[in-house]
């Protein structure tokens, strides 16, 4: 009688472990500049600073508070916040089941949440990985879940966590508030099922207390960023800056390669399949008010993938909650149906349904299985040497390589003090992480100071230069062939190199107080040559 708990518990051990073997190299992948950015400012917010003043990105805050507590559990490596990241994916993994199990049955949270493991952890590659999408989908997940509990218990202080959590998501990335959308669909349509006739006044205190939980909980934020200071600089990124930087997306033309969503969605076909299957053979009228919600999530996540204009693959992340319920639910209900288990030829139609979907789903997950091969074998000879590292973890057009930022960072922390501060003029915030260095300005990296479409940008220049001249740093590296990234983040066809000759007043600085000291691939290394009295001193 009492072996169905254990029975569970031993299921739900077997799927996590199966997972970590295939998904462990997750936990060792290196940073991109996204992940390094988010770790420098949580580390800041570690050491008593603020996001915004003390370091300036252009997210809101719930992503650098979320590295901040990583940080402090697993400490400072990426190889700990990846595995904060990977934890943080097992949790929202039982969330999934949660609600598959609340919307349809046990069996397709189970399979929804093996789903979502799988297109989380296999189908995207270092730069994609414990993103702001990634970290987006839990409270997601959370918000349609106490929507879907509300509806079940009618409990209005459910509808209010759920609008909690969407302001959460939004937080987290902007476009995430979009999930308010399904939920507003599913509380009125679930109702009017409900109920013999729609029900205007129970509709209506419903989305009222969604609607009451995401603005309190907006207060709270804003309340907090005006409490220090915040609010102004917070006001302008979200609204200007970021209007900008849309704007600059759609004039981007050549060598950036919008790649189209069909490509992208090619990963997820093997989800798709099912889900879209069911929908069409079945059409099961007791699941439309579910269907309604799920589609209408996922129809959301892809309008806030193409509201960004750059369509960069992890952008797409906060689909894979909905497909993974949808393809769940799908393949469960087709291989169910006895229709399925007429044959065709030697097989039943289920087993070649079955394969067809297996076929695409290694097909989907095939890199990371080659990634997964290559870093097993590497760690079983204990050797992962340079050509590993550029395999995997190099980008050409974009001026990055985890080896040569590596030498970087090794040679700073080699040939510099703990306490020194350094300054990097390019999109290069990933030596900041690795060599445990830090920049005498907010403005650690040059995006902002380069974008034409950024209305601060003379003021934000006047200011780093004095930040500089306050606190000179030891060492200013200049970034090399890095076009590709500018023109990404602001719309600048040109190297950091060139721009630094349309910043006469950063160029006089280094030409007056630095020599260059060293070049490692794609940086040039400026050693500080005067002390406060402008006296030389040696190295």
């Amino acid at each position: 009688m009492h072996n169905g708990p254990m029975i569970k518990i031993r299921i739900t051990l077997f799927y996590l472990i199966l997972l970590f073997l295939f998904a462990y190299p997750c936990v060792f992948l290196p940073f991109w500049s996204d992940q390094a950015i988010f770790a420098y400012i949580g580390d800041i917010i570690n050491r008593g600073g603020l996001p915004y003043m003390d370091a300036w990105d252009l997210k809101p805050p719930v992503i650098y508070y979320l590295y901040s507590l990583g940080l402090k559990i697993f400490g400072h490596s990426m190889a700990g916040l990846r595995f904060f990241d990977y934890m943080y994916s097992i949790v929202t993994l039982f969330a999934v089941y949660h609600l598959g199990t609340l919307l349809f049955c046990r069996q397709s949270g189970r399979l929804a949440a093996v789903t979502l493991g799988i297109l989380y952890f296999f189908t995207n590659d270092f730069t994609s990985l414990s993103q702001c999408e990634s970290f987006m989908i839990l409270p997601m997940v959370l918000s349609v879940y106490f929507c879907c509990s509300g509806m079940k218990r009618q409990s209005i202080s459910l509808f209010f966590c759920s609008g909690i959590l969407a302001g959460v998501v939004f937080m987290t990335k902007p476009t995430g508030i979009l999930v308010i959308i399904p939920v507003v669909l599913y509380i009125f349509f679930k109702t009017c099922c409900q109920e013999k006739k729609p029900d205007v006044r129970l509709i209506f205190s419903r989305l009222s207390a969604v609607f009451s939980g995401l603005a309190v909980f907006a207060a709270v934020v804003f309340l907090w960023l005006y409490k220090n200071g915040l609010l102004s600089e917070f006001m302008y990124t979200l609204f200007v800056y970021d209007a900008g930087h849309f704007r600059s997306a759609l004039a981007i033309k050549k060598d950036y390669g919008h790649v189209r969503l069909s490509g992208f969605m090619r990963r997820y076909l093997f989800v798709l399949i099912p889900a879209f299957a069911d929908f069409v053979l079945k059409k099961d009228r007791n699941r439309w008010p579910e269907n309604i919600l799920l589609y209408s999530w996922a129809l959301m996540a892809v309008s806030g993938f193409l509201l960004q204009a750059r369509f960069y693959p992890y952008h797409l992340l906060p689909v894979i909650a909905p497909l993974s319920l949808l393809g769940a639910q799908g393949f469960l209900s087709l291989w169910s149906d006895p229709e399925m288990n007429k044959k065709i030829y030697f097989f039943k139609k289920k087993v070649l349904f079955a394969i067809i979907v297996l076929a695409f789903m290694f097909g989907a997950i095939r890199s990371h299985m080659l990634l997964t091969w290559h870093f097993t074998s590497s760690l079983v000879r204990g050797n992962f040497s340079e050509k590993f590292y550029d395999r995997f973890f190099k980008f050409e057009s974009l001026g990055f390589s985890i080896n040569t930022t590596s030498k970087a960072a090794q040679y700073i922390r080699e040939n510099s003090k703990k306490e020194d501060l350094i300054f990097i003029w390019g999109f290069q915030p990933l030596v900041y992480f690795l060599s445990e260095r830090y920049a005498p300005s907010r403005f650690f990296f040059n995006a902002p100071l380069v974008a034409q479409f950024n209305e601060k940008r003379t003021s934000w220049r006047e200011s780093l230069i004095a930040d500089l001249r306050k606190n000179p740093p030891e060492i200013i590296l200049v970034v090399k062939n890095d076009i590709l990234q500018n023109q990404l983040m602001s719309n600048t066809a040109r190297d950091s190199l060139a721009l630094l000759n349309e910043f006469p007043e950063l160029l006089k600085l280094i030409e007056d107080d630095y020599q260059l000291e060293r070049i490692i691939d794609n940086f040039f290394l400026y050693r500080y040559i005067c002390d406060k009295d402008d006296k030389i001193t040696t190295h």
